[in-house]
């Protein structure tokens, strides 16, 4: 049932990170006032959450399909 537990740890870790960046980009956004880039910022920070929320409840018993190849290309 832990098979994949190992994938998932490290897309979790990543997707973490990419979270944490985009928020960063976003307070940014907002300080300038750039309302195009803080609503791409939005979007994707809507993106990673889906993804995390895939991730931590994908079910055991099935095969995990991973989010990024290799070089953190999502796929």
């Amino acid at each position: 049932m832990n098979r994949y537990h190992q994938v998932k740890f490290f897309e979790r870790q990543k997707l973490t990170r990419f979270a944490k960046k985009v928020q960063r980009q976003l307070a940014d956004a907002i300080k300038e006032g750039n309302a195009e880039l803080e609503q791409e910022y939005r979007d994707e920070l809507k993106v990673i959450v889906l993804d995390q929320l895939y991730v931590a409840h994908f079910p055991n018993d099935a095969k995990y399909l991973a989010l990024f190849g290799s070089g953190n290309q999502r796929v």
